[in-house]
Protein backbone atom coordinates (compact mmCIF):
# COMPACT_ATOMS: atom_id res chain seq x y z
CA UNK A 1 0.00 0.00 0.00
CA UNK A 2 2.81 2.41 0.83
CA UNK A 3 4.56 1.71 -2.48
CA UNK A 4 1.30 2.22 -4.36
CA UNK A 5 0.73 5.55 -2.62
CA UNK A 6 4.29 6.67 -3.35
CA UNK A 7 3.93 6.00 -7.06
CA UNK A 8 0.58 7.80 -7.01
CA UNK A 9 2.10 10.83 -5.29
CA UNK A 10 4.98 11.08 -7.76
CA UNK A 11 2.65 10.93 -10.77
CA UNK A 12 -0.17 13.12 -9.42
CA UNK A 13 2.11 15.91 -8.27
CA UNK A 14 4.32 15.59 -11.32
CA UNK A 15 1.28 16.15 -13.54
CA UNK A 16 0.13 19.03 -11.34
CA UNK A 17 3.48 20.78 -11.59
CA UNK A 18 3.52 20.20 -15.35
CA UNK A 19 0.11 21.91 -15.53
CA UNK A 20 1.54 24.88 -13.64
CA UNK A 21 4.19 25.25 -16.36
CA UNK A 22 1.53 25.33 -19.08
CA UNK A 23 1.42 28.80 -20.74
CA UNK A 24 -2.37 28.73 -20.24
CA UNK A 25 -1.97 28.55 -16.47
CA UNK A 26 -3.30 31.83 -14.97
CA UNK A 27 -0.34 34.17 -14.57
CA UNK A 28 -1.88 36.48 -11.97
CA UNK A 29 -2.22 33.84 -9.25
CA UNK A 30 0.27 34.24 -6.41
CA UNK A 31 1.07 32.61 -3.09
CA UNK A 32 3.34 34.11 -0.46
CA UNK A 33 3.99 37.10 -2.70
CA UNK A 34 5.30 34.98 -5.59
CA UNK A 35 3.55 33.63 -8.69
CA UNK A 36 2.26 30.16 -7.90
CA UNK A 37 3.85 28.78 -11.06
CA UNK A 38 7.29 29.46 -9.52
CA UNK A 39 6.62 26.69 -7.04
CA UNK A 40 6.49 24.17 -9.87
CA UNK A 41 10.28 23.97 -10.02
CA UNK A 42 10.44 23.40 -6.27
CA UNK A 43 7.88 20.65 -6.65
CA UNK A 44 9.93 18.94 -9.33
CA UNK A 45 12.96 19.04 -7.03
CA UNK A 46 10.92 17.51 -4.19
CA UNK A 47 9.78 14.67 -6.46
CA UNK A 48 13.38 14.07 -7.54
CA UNK A 49 14.44 13.99 -3.88
CA UNK A 50 11.67 11.49 -3.08
CA UNK A 51 12.80 9.21 -5.91
CA UNK A 52 16.40 9.51 -4.71
CA UNK A 53 15.30 8.57 -1.18
CA UNK A 54 13.47 5.50 -2.52
CA UNK A 55 16.53 4.33 -4.41
CA UNK A 56 18.75 4.95 -1.37
CA UNK A 57 16.46 2.77 0.75
CA UNK A 58 16.64 -0.01 -1.84
CA UNK A 59 20.37 -0.07 -2.55
CA UNK A 60 21.66 1.06 0.86
CA UNK A 61 19.09 -0.29 3.35
CA UNK A 62 21.62 -1.05 6.09
CA UNK A 63 22.96 2.51 6.06
CA UNK A 64 19.49 4.04 6.06
CA UNK A 65 18.43 1.75 8.91
CA UNK A 66 21.58 2.62 10.83
CA UNK A 67 20.87 6.34 10.56
CA UNK A 68 17.24 5.79 11.58
CA UNK A 69 18.17 3.70 14.64
CA UNK A 70 20.72 6.31 15.72
CA UNK A 71 18.14 9.09 15.53
CA UNK A 72 15.27 7.04 16.97
CA UNK A 73 17.27 5.97 20.04
CA UNK A 74 17.79 9.62 20.95
CA UNK A 75 14.36 10.96 20.06
CA UNK A 76 11.83 8.12 20.44
CA UNK A 77 13.35 4.82 21.63
CA UNK A 78 9.93 3.17 21.93
CA UNK A 79 9.35 3.58 18.19
CA UNK A 80 12.72 2.20 17.13
CA UNK A 81 11.65 -1.43 16.60
CA UNK A 82 8.35 -0.55 14.95
CA UNK A 83 9.99 1.98 12.64
CA UNK A 84 12.68 -0.50 11.68
CA UNK A 85 10.04 -3.05 10.67
CA UNK A 86 8.22 -0.40 8.64
CA UNK A 87 11.39 0.61 6.82
CA UNK A 88 12.27 -3.01 6.08
CA UNK A 89 8.78 -3.64 4.72
CA UNK A 90 8.98 -0.54 2.57
CA UNK A 91 12.39 -1.56 1.26
CA UNK A 92 11.04 -4.98 0.31
CA UNK A 93 8.06 -3.42 -1.42
CA UNK A 94 10.25 -0.96 -3.30
CA UNK A 95 12.40 -3.80 -4.59
CA UNK A 96 10.39 -3.45 -7.83
CA UNK A 97 12.69 -0.53 -8.61
CA UNK A 98 15.65 -2.91 -8.90
CA UNK A 99 14.20 -4.19 -12.19
CA UNK A 100 13.86 -1.34 -14.71
CA UNK A 101 11.20 -3.19 -16.71
CA UNK A 102 8.92 -3.56 -13.68
CA UNK A 103 9.56 -0.01 -12.58
CA UNK A 104 8.60 1.31 -16.03
CA UNK A 105 5.50 -0.91 -16.08
CA UNK A 106 4.29 0.23 -12.65
CA UNK A 107 5.04 3.87 -13.37
CA UNK A 108 3.44 3.61 -16.81
CA UNK A 109 0.19 2.12 -15.54
CA UNK A 110 0.07 4.69 -12.74
CA UNK A 111 0.51 7.45 -15.31
CA UNK A 112 -2.27 6.00 -17.49
CA UNK A 113 -4.57 5.75 -14.47
CA UNK A 114 -4.21 9.42 -13.51
CA UNK A 115 -4.35 10.68 -17.09
CA UNK A 116 -7.66 8.84 -17.54
CA UNK A 117 -8.90 10.32 -14.27
CA UNK A 118 -7.93 13.80 -15.43
CA UNK A 119 -9.65 13.14 -18.77
CA UNK A 120 -12.82 12.28 -16.84
CA UNK A 121 -12.45 15.61 -14.99
CA UNK A 122 -12.12 17.43 -18.31
CA UNK A 123 -15.16 15.69 -19.83
CA UNK A 124 -17.17 16.82 -16.81
CA UNK A 125 -15.86 20.35 -17.39
CA UNK A 126 -17.38 20.22 -20.85
CA UNK A 127 -20.64 18.82 -19.51
CA UNK A 128 -21.28 21.76 -17.16
CA UNK A 129 -19.78 24.44 -19.40
CA UNK A 130 -16.50 25.02 -17.56
CA UNK A 131 -14.13 26.60 -20.07
CA UNK A 132 -10.78 25.27 -18.89
CA UNK A 133 -7.94 23.41 -20.64
CA UNK A 134 -6.99 19.79 -20.00
CA UNK A 135 -4.04 21.01 -17.94
CA UNK A 136 -6.59 22.49 -15.52
CA UNK A 137 -7.85 18.95 -14.87
CA UNK A 138 -4.28 17.82 -14.13
CA UNK A 139 -3.84 20.71 -11.73
CA UNK A 140 -7.23 20.19 -10.08
CA UNK A 141 -6.75 16.50 -9.37
CA UNK A 142 -3.51 17.36 -7.58
CA UNK A 143 -5.26 19.97 -5.43
CA UNK A 144 -8.06 17.54 -4.59
CA UNK A 145 -5.57 14.75 -3.83
CA UNK A 146 -3.95 16.98 -1.21
CA UNK A 147 -7.32 18.00 0.21
CA UNK A 148 -8.72 14.50 0.67
CA UNK A 149 -5.51 13.05 2.10
CA UNK A 150 -6.36 14.13 5.65
CA UNK A 151 -8.70 11.97 7.80
CA UNK A 152 -12.36 12.79 7.15
CA UNK A 153 -15.79 11.32 6.44
CA UNK A 154 -16.12 8.33 4.07
CA UNK A 155 -16.37 9.30 0.43
CA UNK A 156 -14.57 12.65 0.97
CA UNK A 157 -17.92 14.47 0.71
CA UNK A 158 -17.46 18.14 1.50
CA UNK A 159 -13.68 18.17 1.19
CA UNK A 160 -13.82 17.13 -2.48
CA UNK A 161 -16.28 19.90 -3.30
CA UNK A 162 -14.43 22.51 -1.24
CA UNK A 163 -11.04 21.93 -2.80
CA UNK A 164 -12.63 21.68 -6.26
CA UNK A 165 -13.95 25.19 -5.82
CA UNK A 166 -10.53 26.42 -4.69
CA UNK A 167 -8.75 24.83 -7.65
CA UNK A 168 -11.25 25.98 -10.26
CA UNK A 169 -11.33 29.51 -8.83
CA UNK A 170 -7.71 29.86 -9.94
CA UNK A 171 -8.94 29.43 -13.51
CA UNK A 172 -11.65 32.04 -13.01
CA UNK A 173 -14.53 29.58 -12.63
CA UNK A 174 -17.39 30.89 -10.50
CA UNK A 175 -18.22 29.21 -7.21
CA UNK A 176 -21.63 28.06 -8.38
CA UNK A 177 -20.28 26.51 -11.57
CA UNK A 178 -17.43 24.85 -9.68
CA UNK A 179 -19.89 23.45 -7.15
CA UNK A 180 -22.08 22.10 -9.96
CA UNK A 181 -19.08 20.33 -11.47
CA UNK A 182 -17.84 18.98 -8.13
CA UNK A 183 -21.18 17.65 -6.89
CA UNK A 184 -22.13 16.14 -10.24
CA UNK A 185 -18.77 14.48 -10.85
CA UNK A 186 -18.43 13.26 -7.28
CA UNK A 187 -21.85 11.62 -7.15
CA UNK A 188 -21.71 10.16 -10.66
CA UNK A 189 -18.30 8.61 -9.99
CA UNK A 190 -18.94 7.54 -6.38
CA UNK A 191 -22.14 5.59 -7.04
CA UNK A 192 -20.89 3.16 -9.74
CA UNK A 193 -17.58 2.55 -7.98
CA UNK A 194 -19.38 1.76 -4.73
CA UNK A 195 -21.87 -0.56 -6.43
CA UNK A 196 -19.09 -2.42 -8.27
CA UNK A 197 -17.14 -2.76 -5.02
CA UNK A 198 -20.22 -4.03 -3.20
CA UNK A 199 -20.80 -6.63 -5.91
CA UNK A 200 -17.30 -8.07 -5.57
CA UNK A 201 -17.50 -7.80 -1.79
CA UNK A 202 -20.52 -10.09 -1.82
CA UNK A 203 -19.17 -12.31 -4.58
CA UNK A 204 -16.03 -13.01 -2.53
CA UNK A 205 -18.15 -14.13 0.41
CA UNK A 206 -16.62 -11.57 2.73
CA UNK A 207 -18.49 -10.25 5.76
CA UNK A 208 -17.95 -7.12 7.83
CA UNK A 209 -16.74 -9.40 10.62
CA UNK A 210 -13.96 -10.67 8.36
CA UNK A 211 -12.93 -7.11 7.59
CA UNK A 212 -12.88 -6.17 11.26
CA UNK A 213 -10.88 -9.29 12.13
CA UNK A 214 -8.31 -8.53 9.45
CA UNK A 215 -7.92 -5.01 10.82
CA UNK A 216 -7.21 -6.35 14.33
CA UNK A 217 -4.74 -9.02 13.18
CA UNK A 218 -1.00 -8.69 12.86
CA UNK A 219 -1.36 -8.25 9.10
CA UNK A 220 -0.01 -11.63 8.09
CA UNK A 221 -1.40 -13.32 5.00
CA UNK A 222 -2.75 -16.24 7.02
CA UNK A 223 -5.07 -13.91 8.93
CA UNK A 224 -6.88 -12.68 5.82
CA UNK A 225 -8.71 -15.72 4.49
CA UNK A 226 -12.07 -15.71 2.74
CA UNK A 227 -14.83 -17.86 4.33
CA UNK A 228 -14.83 -20.22 1.33
CA UNK A 229 -11.16 -20.93 1.82
CA UNK A 230 -11.71 -21.71 5.49
CA UNK A 231 -14.44 -24.23 4.67
CA UNK A 232 -12.16 -26.14 2.31
CA UNK A 233 -9.08 -26.01 4.52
Amino acid sequence: LAVDRMFDAVVVFGLMFAAMLDPRFPSGVSFGGRPIAHYALLGVLVIAAALAAMYALIFFPSRILGVYELVARRIAPRLEARGREALLGLANGLSVLRMPSRFIAVLGWTLVHWLVNAFAFWLAFRAVGVNAPFSAALFLQGIIAVGVSVPQAPGFFGAFEGFARVGLAIYGVSGDQAAAWAIGFHVLSYVPITLIGAYYFLRAGITMGDVGGAGRSDGSASDVVAPRDRSTA
